[in-house]
């Protein structure tokens, strides 16, 4: 099959007005085609962009949970952690029962507790547990050996019945005593009220 261009033209010009409604209705359909699907096209991307946005913020929800998720475990450990550390508080009523204990582990490591002295009560509240916590510092004047002063503050400080801090330590030699020293120990209890 030949392309003859001049048949081509001579079919066109036979065939003008044919060869016009042909290309007027596809100009026409081409104009309607675009005004139909325009609006089609803007609500597509539309769509699509809504998609997208959607998408981001199901990704972002999903971190936030994941990190929610995280959240929560480590506030069940602190929770664990507190109801550890209250059982190691007791009522303020139970304080002479403690500083009788003191007296108890005095003896038991040979250190002589020459005085106790209370100092001012600081009260803690803890508004998200509705608790208020009492630190109750004490000074004590000892007696004793370098080591036996040391079992005697390793046990008070790892005691699994009470939460103490010891404050401030000081230690003077007994010039009358070479094995003997004078010690003055700051230390803190704390209670509930």
């Amino acid at each position: 099959m030949d392309f003859d261009i001049k048949r081509i033209i001579e079919w066109v010009k036979f065939r003008k007005v044919e060869v016009s409604i042909l290309a007027g209705l596809f100009v026409i359909g081409l104009i309607l085609s675009f005004l139909l699907f325009q609006p089609q096209a803007r609500k597509i991307q539309e769509y699509n962009n809504s998609l997208i946005s959607s998408s981001k913020d199901t990704s972002n929800l999903r971190t936030a949970q994941v990190e929610l998720n995280e959240l929560k475990k480590e506030i069940t450990v602190i929770e664990e952690t507190l109801a550890e550390h209250e059982k190691k508080l007791f009522s303020q009523e139970d304080t002479q029962a403690f500083l009788n204990y003191i007296n108890r582990l005095a003896k038991f490591y040979n250190v002589r507790i020459l005085k106790i002295n209370p100092l001012s009560q600081v009260e803690n509240e803890v508004k998200s547990l509705d608790k208020v916590y009492l630190a109750m510092p004490y000074r004590l004047s000892l007696t004793c050996s370098y080591h036996n002063l040391g079992k005697f503050l390793n046990k008070l400080e790892q005691s699994k019945d009470s939460f103490v801090r010891v404050d401030s330590l000081s230690i003077q030699a007994d010039n009358s005593n070479m094995r003997e020293h004078k010690v003055e120990l700051g230390i803190t209890i704390f209670s509930i009220k």
